[in-house]
């Protein structure tokens, strides 16, 4: 087993707390993503959504955050049984893995300030 990283900076273009920017990794991210660290430029407002998605249709969400505080964040999705069903540990609490992917990621900055670097991803892997 490797692990990989990927880094993504996105820019934004717009007006303020509006401004918008979207970015794809050049790398194919090929295995279970493990990790997401997101750091903000210092002048990104408090209401900046940063949303880490595959690039390919259909696309699935790996991470939405709003904010502007750096921070680690490790995303999981809801696993299923054969019938589709949503699986659950105690009937409350879902059943959760690591997202399976074979695709580029676009990071997508939104409801930012025009800047150049406003938020940075940096994704980790294994293959």
């Amino acid at each position: 087993m490797r692990l990989w990283q990927e880094a993504v900076s996105v820019s934004t273009s717009g007006s303020a707390g509006s401004a918008t920017g979207s970015t794809s990794s050049k790398a194919t991210l090929s295995g279970f993503v493990l990790a997401v660290h997101l750091s903000y430029d210092g002048s990104c407002p408090a209401g900046t959504t940063v949303t880490v998605a595959a690039a390919s249709t259909p696309t699935e969400s790996i991470l939405a955050v709003t904010g502007n505080t750096d921070g680690w964040f490790y995303p999981r999705r809801q696993t299923h049984d054969a019938a589709g069903t949503a699986l659950t540990l105690d009937g409350t609490e879902p059943q959760v893995d690591k997202f399976v992917l074979n695709d580029r990621v676009s990071v997508a900055v939104a409801d930012c300030d025009e800047l150049e670097n406003a938020a940075s991803c940096t994704i980790y892997w294994v293959e």
